[in-house]
């Protein structure tokens, strides 16, 4: 009997698990998202300052967060949006607008990629 109590505690709390963590990396990426897409109206509107800014804020805020989120992620999803976000901080500060834009569009893609790749899916768990 206590095997199965310590069974089913152990199945509880790895479901708990599972929801928290999952509704961490959505959380997390959607505020991201809104960042990006922030950066992407300064972008538009050619406000270099604000946007080099935006964007090292954008790097700094994802260092911190990415050491959490690697528990719960790929680290090859943590690494290239590092290395996206590093790209876009240097076209910010050479003033490179089609390149900033791309930037900017292929970190919202990464992050809808990583939500999508920690979903509850059929096709995730197969």
């Amino acid at each position: 009997m206590k095997n199965v109590i310590a069974s089913f505690t152990i199945f509880i709390f790895l479901i708990f698990s599972i929801v928290f963590s999952i509704n961490y990396v959505e959380k997390t990426c959607n505020f991201y998202k809104i960042e990006a897409s922030n950066l992407e109206n300064v972008l538009i509107n050619n406000d270099w300052e604000n946007a080099y800014e935006l964007s090292n804020t954008f790097l700094d805020n994802w260092k911190k967060d990415s050491k959490i989120i690697a528990i719960f992620v790929d680290h090859n999803h943590i690494d290239t949006v590092y290395t996206e976000a590093l790209k876009l901080t240097q076209y910010t500060k050479c003033k490179d607008k089609s390149n900033s834009l791309a930037s900017v569009h292929t970190l919202k893609f990464l992050m809808d990629d990583i939500v999508n790749f920690e979903k509850l899916t059929i096709q995730n768990i197969f």
